[in-house]
């Protein structure tokens, strides 16, 4: 089935350049799709770092489903996310350059945003007269600001993946701070080293989960829960260290201390992508195929059956 070219047309093609200009269009359009998800992460921080909610309401309803798991309480809290939900989204909407982000075609994406955003503009030149390339790209993204129970949405990742794991961890720092006191005062003097902006006590109240519905927001609580090695210094400890480091060392407490760990957060949307747990819109290989499977399965292990349920046990305590 092969197209043989006759007379001229196989050197007229490689005289006009047809080919090396397609070679450039395939290497600067892998560019333009990073920068256009530079944009929308720099957009998601932005907005997301402005909200103000009273997330009281969905936290007593999600309490009181936990306790008497009935059909009309779980219909309840769907309504009231839902409810969320709209409200992180008409924060996006308040924004002047979100229409473009979600116009059907990316051309004033190109022309009022991307040309000048990080000094890209020679490739984004190239597809000056070709937005036609990013069409389903941009329709792709336009879901990351819906206001639905999708997994790709930003309010969904906010509102019903994260929150959960925000009052289970509230629950569990309830707890220690009943139960084990002497604990947390040993974490609030390294938190006050490390992080001397933090107040640990307010880090773990409802409404601060304003504070981590941006990727620093998320990155920054994580921290407090799992740490970090600082290099050339002592490790900062996470509250789950400080906990497994405090039952080993007093093994004449309740054994029930051993149950006690906070979840960390899931990453915001795009911000997964460096790990492919943001799926790509096309695999360029074998490797990258695994790798994103391997990632989707550590992900389920994470969220795990046993997970669950130790969570849920901790509130009803």
């Amino acid at each position: 089935m092969e197209l043989k070219p006759i007379g001229k047309t196989l050197e007229n093609f490689f005289n006009s350049g047809l080919l090396e200009k397609d070679i450039i269009k395939a290497e600067d359009y892998v560019i333009v799709k990073n920068l256009i998800d530079k944009y929308h992460k720099y957009f998601l921080e932005k907005t997301l770092s402005d909200i103000e909610l009273d997330w009281e309401p969905l936290y007593e309803e999600l309490l009181k489903f936990r306790k008497e798991n009935n059909k009309s309480e779980r219909d309840r809290i769907k309504s009231l996310m839902l409810l969320y939900r709209k409200h992180i989204t008409e924060r996006f909407e308040k924004e002047p350059e979100y229409k473009d982000l979600i116009a059907s075609t990316p051309k004033n994406l190109f022309e009022n945003i991307l040309s000048d955003f990080d000094g890209n503009n020679k490739v984004i030149e190239t597809f000056s007269k070709f937005f036609s390339y990013f069409i389903g790209f941009q329709e792709n993204r336009k879901n990351i600001y819906s206001n639905e129970d999708k997994s790709t949405a930003a309010s969904c990742r906010s509102v019903n993946d994260n929150f959960p794991k925000f009052i289970n961890n509230i629950a569990v720092y309830n707890l220690i701070k009943k139960n084990y006191p002497e604990l947390l005062e040993l974490r609030i003097k390294e938190i006050q080293n490390y992080m001397p902006n933090y107040n640990l006590n307010e880090c773990f109240t409802v409404n601060y989960y304003n504070k981590v519905l941006s990727q620093k927001g998320i990155d920054n609580y994580n921290l407090i829960v799992q740490g970090k090695s600082v290099e050339n210094g002592p490790k900062f400890r996470g509250v789950n260290e400080v906990i497994n480091n405090y039952s080993q060392q007093n093994p004449e407490k309740d054994i029930s201390l051993k149950r006690l760990r906070m979840s960390i957060l899931f990453k915001q949307i795009l911000n997964e992508r460096d790990v492919y747990s943001y799926i790509p819109d096309k695999f360029e290989s074998d490797q990258e195929l695994l790798d994103s499977v391997k990632d989707y399965c550590d992900k389920l292990l994470y969220t795990s059956e046993t997970e669950n349920k130790r969570n849920i046990s901790v509130l009803d305590e």
